[in-house]
């Protein structure tokens, strides 16, 4: 059977563990200032305190010091600790004041205090449990103590705001988390807009170039080996001529399928200039499957048609450069550079920087 493990707080996230360390700290704090008032009034009030409450003060003083140890070790699972913290906090709280209601009357906002910092630490549904748990203690513990049952006005009062407080706060965190999700999530639909071709729906420049300097990255480090290549379709302007600009964007959305289909889901497709395509391909270092797939597109660019103009073709010219560890400046010039010098030697076909030859989209 394999041993328990419990998280360390400073595993934890780091405002998470502050926080339970800090209210810890505080309950302490408050347990010995508490400590140090009954010694106050009994000695300057003239008035007795029963033993009942010293003890129970005093085993509130152990269970603050002991606590300590118990965070940060630490000896118990967060939500373990959580429960076990409600259940003592409260329980003590509503028990000292059933005890004497005039004398500890003052920390009548414990409970709240206890409540909001479990909320703090745990989230709304601690600050909830912990607000619930107390005002029935204290239903109970006002409903039978004669202090309490010669003011229920001001016990009912009590007993609301240990309910209402930390449940308002809940409800104002859990509103402004939403309102932070609603934030997130459009910002980061902006940022995909932002990066997206609102043609083709594929990437942009900007989105293509954060790609490539990903992708550069990893094989800079060794963990992936890709390609760049560079598209341009050739003589795009007759296609514009023939079809207008309605049909010159329909030859580019079926260019984009085209290049989608001949891909794979690993692999990034951009539309970089008004007919240019940026794509890269990943998992290839060799010279052989680079070219295969780049006579594999033009192939499949070549059975493109426009409509209405069955006499206009759509080719194009492609460069192909291994990302290596040249700066993405000279990795887009030489690429760019091959893509042109394919144009130039005919078009219809790629020119690669693995060995500087040109081949035609015919070849398999």
């Amino acid at each position: 059977m394999r041993p328990t493990v419990y998280m360390n707080p400073a595993k934890l996230e780091p405002s998470r563990s502050g926080l339970e360390m800090g209210l810890v700290v505080y309950r302490l704090c408050m347990a010995s200032l508490f400590a140090f008032y009954l010694l106050v009034f009994h000695v300057w009030g003239k008035r007795s305190i029963g033993t009942e409450l010293i003890a129970l003060v005093a085993l509130y003083l152990a269970y603050a010091a002991v606590w300590i140890a118990v965070v940060r070790l630490p000896l118990l699972r967060l939500k373990t600790r959580m429960r076990t913290a409600i259940f003592l906090d409260q329980t003590l709280l509503a028990f000292a004041l059933w005890l004497d209601g005039e004398l500890i009357a003052p920390i009548f906002w414990a409970p709240i205090a206890v409540s909001l910092g479990c909320g703090l630490i745990g989230g709304t549904f601690y600050a909830k449990a912990a607000s619930a748990y107390a005002a029935a203690l204290l239903t109970i513990a006002f409903s039978t103590s004669p202090f309490w049952q010669s003011l229920p006005l001001i016990a009912a009062g009590i007993i609301l705001a240990t309910v209402l407080l930390p449940w308002h706060a809940a409800l104002l965190a859990e509103h402004i988390a939403r309102g932070r999700k609603d934030i997130q999530r459009r910002a980061a639909a902006f940022e995909l807009a932002s990066k997206t071709d609102s043609l083709t729906g594929v990437l942009n420049r900007a989105g293509f170039l954060a790609a490539l300097e990903e992708q550069a990255e990893k094989c800079r480090q060794g963990q992936a080996a890709a390609v760049l290549m560079l598209l341009d379709l050739d003589g795009f302007k007759a296609v514009n001529d023939a079809g207008g600009h309605a049909g010159g964007d329909a030859v580019l959305r079926a260019v984009t399928r085209c290049l989608q289909q001949s891909l794979r889901a690993s692999d990034k497709v951009a539309r970089i200039g008004g007919d240019e395509f940026g794509i890269i391909a990943c998992n290839i270092s060799d010279a052989g499957d680079a070219e295969w797939l780049a006579a594999k597109l033009l192939q499949a660019i070549e059975g493109i048609r426009v409509e209405g103009s069955p006499d206009v073709r759509v080719t194009a010219s492609i460069g192909i450069h291994p990302l290596s560890a040249i700066s993405l400046d000279a990795l887009l010039e030489t690429t760019d550079r091959l893509m042109y010098e394919a144009k130039r030697a005919g078009k219809n076909q790629f020119r690669s920087s693995f060995d500087q030859r040109v081949s035609g989209a015919l070849m398999a």
